[in-house]
């Protein structure tokens, strides 16, 4: 076992805190390359630009996306949406891609292809769209060989990614960084020059950059040949990079838990007060939370789902009015057209709530970070950092347990009375289909299909020309889209009920077991200084180590 691992089980049993443990990384596995930058800058272009074969995915998307691109015998593309692994062809991804941009779901997808070049590499496509706060970068430096940052020189170094270089890559990992700027070729060569000067005033000379477009035909993948030959180098550094990040965060850990143990009364007071006066406008704050995550979650989730509808009701009606206008049996089609409106509209009901419940569920997953870090904001926000780092750090001395809402933890599901939903028809009802994981959502949407299909065809579809044909379509169509629209309304207001309650919910607790452990702190009077020593020990074993 190395020293490292040694210090940080060490320090993990004292503090309680979980470390990644770094992992040893042969000289033969493939070099990690990370390329990260703004999905509008088209990263799959960039690698059409480096390697070639990627011409059915350049194009460049809105919505953030992780894809891993690897080498293999067979070529296949595998994409995730939601829990769900699909895999596809390189066509249908970047039509898949797109459908999730709509939805505003992000994109997990695995690229195989047979390149040789990618023997010796592994490839970590990172795309955000949340200026850079949704990378995980410490697992970007431990993990990656080398990284590639993608900046436009259209619109070069914007505040989110001076933000990132300079706080995330360029204390750590300078030595193995490249710049590459895309979209150069809609600069003009008399305002290069400044480009060049703004790049050298922010990076220096120690850092690459190249352009894609690229002037110098195949200048990244040079580069990266270079990479795969100094392979031993470039884990080593790693490997020191790694080290220095984990020990660091060790001895920040072990500085707050010193902190906590050794604090007195005078400093626990300070806390005691601050907190007091968070809970004076605590109702506000969650009022405007609950208004927060409406915008982020539910609102988008509504909108995303009428225009879909929307999209489907032009389609559908165009599809009809030219097969009407071509067909040449107009009474086959008054019989056909009742039937086949009502199954495609089922189908795409079938969709919708496909697509609801995927983003529900990723509402779900990222609720709990969305409450914790929003209340950290809340907390940290006109108070001393200090003692805000203690506050935390005090809790999670005396709680392990993640903050949750028990009583309303935010599940999708509810119980429905299928007899109910059988008298009144789904939308007429006015029942929110929120169980969307129970087997009676199939039963539901059934029932919703046959009971407009049966009503409307009917009264609609007596007329026998085209043009009555063409008119009582779109009627039955409109009629079916204004009751699919009440029917979203329903399923996203319940929803959204059980997601404002439980934000409520969540912040009362995260506030009350704060309050709980300074309370506990105060009252607690245990001799904690054989702790503060050992602590004190390992704190500087680690920084002997460092140095």
């Amino acid at each position: 076992m190395s020293k490292v691992i040694d210090l940080l089980g060490r320090v993990s049993k004292l503090t309680g805190t979980d470390f990644p443990m770094p992992t040893e990384s042969g000289d033969s596995l493939p070099v990690n390359i990370t390329l990260i930058g703004q999905p509008q800058q088209n990263l799959f272009g960039v690698l059409n630009n480096i390697f070639g074969g990627f011409e059915h995915l350049d194009r460049a998307l809105m919505r953030g996306y992780r894809c891993k691109v690897l080498f293999g015998e067979s070529e296949k593309a595998v994409i995730m949406h939601g829990d769900e692994y699909d895999e596809t062809t390189y066509e249908s991804l970047a039509d898949s891609l797109c459908r999730l941009d709509r939805t505003g779901i992000p994109a997990i997808c695995e690229l195989t292809f047979h390149l040789e070049v990618l023997k010796s590499f592994q490839i970590q496509i990172i795309a955000s769209d949340n200026d850079f706060e949704d990378v995980d970068w410490e697992k970007v430096l431990m993990d990656s060989d080398y990284c590639f940052f993608t900046l436009s020189s259209t619109a070069l170094l914007a505040m989110s990614e001076r933000k990132a270089l300079r706080n995330c890559l360029l204390p750590d990992i300078k030595d193995a960084l490249g710049i590459v700027l895309t979209n150069d070729h809609l600069i003009l060569d008399d305002d290069r020059a400044d480009i060049d000067a703004s790049l050298e005033k922010f990076f220096g000379d120690s850092v690459p950059y190249f352009r894609i477009p690229e002037r110098k035909e195949g200048a990244i993948l040079r580069k990266m040949e270079e990479l795969a030959d100094e392979v031993e180098n470039l884990r080593e550094l790693r490997k020191k990079r790694t080290d220095k990040l984990l020990l660091s965060k060790a001895v920040h850990e072990v500085e707050l838990q010193m902190e906590v143990l050794s604090s007195n009364s005078e400093r626990l007071d300070e806390a005691i007060e601050l907190l007091k006066e968070k809970a004076k406008s605590l109702p506000a704050r969650k009022e405007s939370a609950c208004r927060r995550a409406r915008m982020q979650y539910t609102s988008k989730m509504k909108v995303d789902a009428t225009e879909r509808l929307s999209r489907f009701h032009r389609s559908l009606m165009e599809k009809i009015r030219d097969e009407v206008t071509k067909g040449e049996d107009v009474a086959e089609m008054q019989s056909i057209l009742p039937p086949y409106i009502g199954e495609q509209w089922d189908k795409e009901s079938e969709k919708v709530l496909k697509d609801i419940r995927v983003s529900a569920e990723e509402m779900q997953r990222d609720l709990n970070n969305y409450v914790e870090k929003d209340i950290r904001s809340y907390i940290e926000s006109g108070a001393d950092m200090q003692t805000v780092d203690y506050v935390f750090r005090l809790t999670d001395l005396y709680s392990r347990s993640e903050f949750r809402a028990d009583a309303n933890t935010f599940k999708f599901e509810e119980k429905k009375d299928d007899t109910k939903l059988k008298q009144c028809g789904v939308i007429a009802s006015g029942i929110a289909l929120v169980l969307l994981s129970h087997p009676i959502i199939g039963a539901a949407v059934t029932v919703y299909g046959s009971y407009k299909v049966k009503q409307t065809g009917r009264k609609a579809f007596i007329e026998t020309n085209r043009q009555s044909l063409i008119a009582a379509s779109e009627d039955m169509c409109g009629e079916i889209y204004d009751d699919m629209i009440v029917w979203i309304d329903g399923v996203i207001a319940s929803i959204e009920k059980k997601l404002m309650l439980c934000i409520e919910e969540c912040y009362q607790k995260m506030m009350d077991t704060m309050v709980q452990a300074l309370n506990n702190r105060k009252s607690d009077q245990s001799d904690y200084a054989g702790q503060n020593n050992a602590l004190a020990d390992i704190r500087e074993e680690i920084k002997n180590v460092m140095e």
